[in-house]
């Protein structure tokens, strides 16, 4: 089986169900892609994926944030908008290692940090975006409960611990 890959220049394009979906991803860290020149990257990708490769769906990812900040920052915030208005019909972040949050722009889903999968030894309140893809050319989006513990992340199905996950 091949995995796909997306990153920097490169782009994945795959057929789900029917529907051609196109996955870009960024690092925008110590030096962002919230600038002219970051917009203008992005902003042709998207155009490229969607008028050249035909893809009725793009998704964007970011390797974004600052680690252990559980509010997204202004940064992200202004370049996940950015990204909607510029074609793409998701944006998922990661980086932080902790959840940050989760909004809707223009009726697309904008999840800035998922958490933490694995990546050390602490327990971490994690989330699994399932993205739902609709012949209308729309996602919808679902939100599963997961904890990182001791280097093992595991989906929360008992009540009480995800009774415990939603009041974090």
């Amino acid at each position: 089986a091949s995995i796909g890959h997306f990153g920097y220049d490169d782009y994945y394009i795959k057929e789900i169900k029917g529907i051609k979906c196109g996955f870009l991803g960024y690092r925008s860290l110590s030096v962002s892609m919230n600038n002219e020149s970051g917009h203008q990257k992005i902003q042709n990708a998207i155009n490229h994926l969607k008028n050249e490769e035909q893809c009725q769906l793009v998704f964007v990812y970011y390797h974004w944030g600052i680690e252990r900040q559980y509010q997204a920052n202004e940064d992200q915030r202004s370049l996940a908008k950015f990204t909607i208005d510029a074609g793409a019909d998701a944006v998922i972040g990661c980086h932080p290692h902790v959840m940050q949050g989760f909004e809707f722009y223009k009726g697309k889903p904008i999840a800035y940090s998922l958490g933490n999968y694995w990546f050390n030894s602490s327990n971490k309140e994690s989330g699994m975006l399932k993205l739902y893809l609709e012949k209308n050319e729309t996602v919808r989006t679902q939100i599963l409960p997961v904890m990182g513990k001791d280097t093992y992340t595991y989906l929360l199905t008992k009540d009480a611990g995800r009774n415990a996950y939603f009041d974090f």
